[in-house]
């Protein structure tokens, strides 16, 4: 037997990145569209548009991300529920981050949800 033994991370790494990849190449819409769907996400989420709030949004998306990513390896299973239940965790957490009212929390993790679907894909 060899001893290659590979890195955990370097295995997550490399999945986030062939998942990107491969949302990349197979989006329903062009990337023009796409940001200017994340633009009008963040106008309505912030009030504003702004490089700022646009960061702070997908970090937000990448600690759900991570988050799964963890569960995953520990085995846990990720119905809909568990992902409502990551998102809602991780919007609490970055409350005290984000400067925006109640009802933009509401809106943050409303959209956040909906990905729920494309989550599912990536994760089977």
């Amino acid at each position: 037997m060899s001893n290659n033994k590979t890195s955990p991370l370097l295995v997550g790494t490399l999945g986030v990145f062939a998942g990107v990849i491969g949302g990349l190449l197979f989006a329903p819409r062009a990337g023009k569209e796409t940001r200017e769907e994340m633009i009008a996400k963040v106008r309505d989420i912030f009030g504003i548009y702004s490089a700022e709030f646009v960061e702070k949004f997908e970090n937000v998306r990448e600690a759900i991300e991570k988050k799964l990513i963890a569960l995953k390896k520990t085995g846990t299973s990720i119905d809909s529920e568990k992902y409502m239940t990551v998102v809602d965790e991780v919007v609490t957490d970055f409350k005290s981050d984000l400067n925006t009212t109640k009802d933009g929390f509401e809106k943050l993790t409303k959209y956040l949800k909906k990905d729920w679907e494309k989550v599912k894909k990536a994760i089977a």
